[in-house]
């Protein structure tokens, strides 16, 4: 693939998930977005699958509502959103007061492990741009 997008994954997906678990689910999302600020923006579902697992895409989406269809990317991609309540989830998470909470920290690191194949997040697969 020319130009391809490599990004990287922890093998497993912990269930039920800790503080890293939970960094590790914000952070694909950061990376799907490829932001440095979440917002409801449409993120390709084939990388959310790849970056935390297809269960946890669906718990997600189906038995939570975190999650929502949002079309199509132009290369026929199906695309997903956070919804209100997700996004807000998140960012609940993030600073602590959720019942998984987490860290900037985590997270940063997450986003890192995922961007460059550091740490657990070892499993290998390109995309083609843009995510």
């Amino acid at each position: 693939m020319p130009n391809a997008i490599t990004l990287y994954a922890r093998p497993n997906y912990d269930n039920p998930i800790d503080a890293d678990g939970s960094g590790m689910t914000i952070a694909a999302f950061y990376v799907a977005q490829n932001s440095e600020t979440l917002t409801p923006a449409p993120m390709r579902r084939d990388v959310l699958t790849h970056l935390m697992s297809s269960s946890a895409v669906n718990y997600w989406k189906n038995t939570k509502g975190w999650l929502e269809a949002c079309g199509k990317h132009p290369n026929g991609k199906n695309l997903l959103r956070l919804t209100p309540s997700g996004l807000a989830t998140c960012q609940a998470r993030v600073r602590g007061q959720a019942s998984t909470p987490t860290s900037p920290a985590i997270v940063r690191k997450w986003i890192n492990d995922m961007r460059t194949g550091q740490g657990t997040a070892t499993l290998a697969k390109e995309f083609d741009p843009p995510l």
